[in-house]
């Protein structure tokens, strides 16, 4: 089914007659329902109409005023018109209308020439549908889906006039699926057509059916074997001829029905695969052979900029230059959106298991400190006697705390960099980019734990180290890492009390952490063996998971407790933003692109209830 908010565009002309000058506003039709054919990834070919109808129409934008842009220029205020006069909407004989009042900035007085000139103004309407109809066709007709409710978005003033419905809506475009039979330009093509010929003569549909061009233009391209750019070419060129013709605004731009979002999709995911080597998306394979110049080349003509003669300069500076103010920052867009998954992906693997498994994650809405409350347990339950009360209980309370802090860094890709196509520095800076957010946490939380010569930051309940012999999960002394030992260990956290020490909470240990040097004894030590006498059987196979930190670089070994049952640690990250952030810009100054890692991290200790430590023997 078609997808059901995705941003459409239908063109109407405004009328002349209803023009008055003198309070700068004119009546215009923006909806009248007419047919529209689309295309969808799962539908295929299939009509459009809207259903205009009160019921039908969600009019609250409207009523809230909304402003008359410059070819859906939603970006400044500089391309806002004018706006449509609240409460000049009426819905009659299946046409929608309203009235809508010029600026006296320079476009709208443009505009507002035009008019008095006896020019009519075209206006498009960008629109979601919440809710279709589906009809299916009949005698080859091509089925029918009817939105019986949908959402204007906004209208806007545009340069190239079309009947009602003659604009396709703006998402991305695709192929038809390998099984289907595509009627091209009156000639039916089989399913064992290349992909490349289908694509082509599909695409030569596209441009013809955005230029209003007819069956004969489509057909001649095709038996010719023009190429896209040549095709794209022609279009552009029938489209001047008829803007001199009848002349509306000084400026022409190519427009396209595909969507700035989904092609910044497709291309972000044809990115992420070159620079991870990893299989492309069905959306992306038709983008996986563009450098980044075509990429940056592509985004212009999805936004409406015609490339044609720009040169390299151009298409990567043409927010700098003038080429179509909403097209700015869709390259660099482009760049974070895949930098993100490559740094998200070596980010994850770079985790250290005390974040991973030990710690518990949480979120904090600000930078101002932390507080985490816990209380006492209340003991067991009172007998009640007959006629008796039931008595009250008090609850020990103690509160730990910690805050966030902001660490990053920034990256420039350089201008030689984007026109030499230059993926492997970006893509090495998004990976390391991650390590570093990893590391960055890892350290905050290993240093917690190995602060103060081992015993860990001050406990807000007692004022004592996290590792202190008073909290009896700290060895008195070191020892070697055996039977024996890890036994003392599961027997000091099982006799542990909680907050007031009235009573005994059984800790259960599931975790043995250790540094490299110890590994190879820890998996030793909860090893299943077969044992041939109770005397061989080993009393920690099974009990306890074995975590190996490469910071600990000693001899010292800890066990821990499910952080969801005693957590020890807890890390936060910005409500707002979780985990390691990239934002982009260009630089004005040195031309680059600049990329920038952010993290807003804090962690700090809650309880020493669910761990102990012993120093090991070094």
């Amino acid at each position: 089914m078609p997808e059901a908010a995705e941003r459409t565009l239908r063109s109407l002309q405004g009328r002349t007659s209803t023009l008055n000058e003198a309070e700068r506003t004119v009546e215009v039709i923006w909806s009248t329902g007419a047919p529209v054919k689309r295309y969808d990834y799962t539908e295929g070919f299939y009509m459009e109409e809207l259903a205009v109808e009160p019921e039908a129409i969600r009019l609250d934008r409207f009523v809230a005023g909304m402003s008359l842009l410059d070819s859906h220029d939603s970006y400044s205020m500089d391309a806002r018109l004018g706006t449509v006069v609240v409460d000049s909407v009426r819905i009659a004989a299946g046409k929608a209308y309203a009235t809508i009042k010029l600026s006296r900035k320079a476009r709208g007085e443009e505009l507002l020439r035009d008019l008095v000139d006896g020019h009519a103004v075209q206006i498009s309407v960008g629109y979601k549908v919440h809710r279709f109809e589906k009809t299916e066709g009949s005698d080859g007709k091509l089925p029918t889906f009817r939105a019986t409710d949908w959402e204007p978005l906004e209208l806007s003033a545009v340069t190239i006039p079309a009947d009602a419905g003659a604009f396709s809506r703006t998402h991305q475009e695709a192929s038809m699926p390998q099984s289907e039979i595509i009627e091209r330009g009156g000639e039916p093509q089989s399913r064992n057509a290349t992909r490349a010929e289908r694509r082509r003569v599909t695409e030569i549909q596209d441009l013809a059916e955005r230029g209003r061009l007819d069956e004969d233009f489509v057909r001649q391209h095709i038996e010719a074997g023009s190429t896209i750019d040549q095709v794209r070419t022609a279009v552009f060129e029938r489209i001047v001829e008829r803007q001199e013709q009848s002349p509306t605004f000084p400026h022409a731009q190519m427009h396209t029905d595909r969507s700035r979002g989904d092609e910044i999709a497709a291309r972000e995911d044809a990115l992420f695969a070159r620079l991870t080597g990893t299989a492309p998306s069905e959306r992306a394979r038709q983008f996986m052979g563009d450098r980044l110049e075509d990429h940056a080349r592509g985004l212009l003509e999805v936004g409406g900029v015609n490339t044609r003669g720009m040169s390299r300069e151009d298409v990567f500076l043409s927010g700098r230059r003038g080429y179509g103010a909403h097209t700015t920052s869709d390259f660099p867009l482009l760049l974070q959106g895949a930098g993100r998954r490559v740094l998200v992906a070596s980010y994850e693997a770079a985790q250290s298991p005390i974040k991973s498994t030990l710690a518990r994650a949480s979120t904090a809405p600000d930078f101002r400190p932390t507080s985490r409350l816990r209380v006492s347990n209340i003991g067991p339950l009172k007998k009640i006697h007959e006629s008796g009360e039931i008595t009250n209980t008090t609850r020990g309370e103690v509160a730990e705390g910690y805050r966030l802090e902001q660490f990053g860094r920034i990256f420039s890709l350089s201008r030689p960099a984007l026109i030499n196509d230059d993926l492997n520095a970006f893509g090495d800076w998004a990976v390391q980019a991650g390590i570093a957010a990893a590391e960055t946490e890892n350290l905050l939380l290993f240093e917690l734990l190995t602060e103060n010569e081992g015993t860990g930051p001050k406990m807000g309940e007692d004022g004592k180290r996290l590792f202190h012999a008073d909290h009896g999960n700290l060895a008195a002394s070191g020892t070697p890492l055996d039977f024996v030992n890890i036994s003392a260990a599961r027997l000091a956290m099982r006799t542990l009390r909680g907050v007031g020490g009235q009573t005994g909470i059984n800790i259960t240990p599931q975790y043995l952490l250790v540094g490299p040097e110890l590994e190879t004894q820890a998996e030793m030590l909860t090893a299943a063996v077969a044992a041939t006498t109770t005397d061989e059987v080993n009393p920690f196979a099974g009990k306890f998971t074995v975590l190996v930190e490469p910071q600990i670089e000693d001899k010292s070994w800890y066990l821990f407790a499910s952080p969801q049952r005693a957590p020890v640690l807890e890390y936060s990250y910005l409500a707002s933003a979780p985990g390691p952030q990239i934002a982009s810009q260009e630089n004005f100054r040195t031309m680059d692109i600049e990329m920038r890692a952010n993290l807003d991290f804090g962690a700090g200790a809650l309880d020493w209830r669910g761990a102990y430590r012993n120093p090991g023997i070094n």
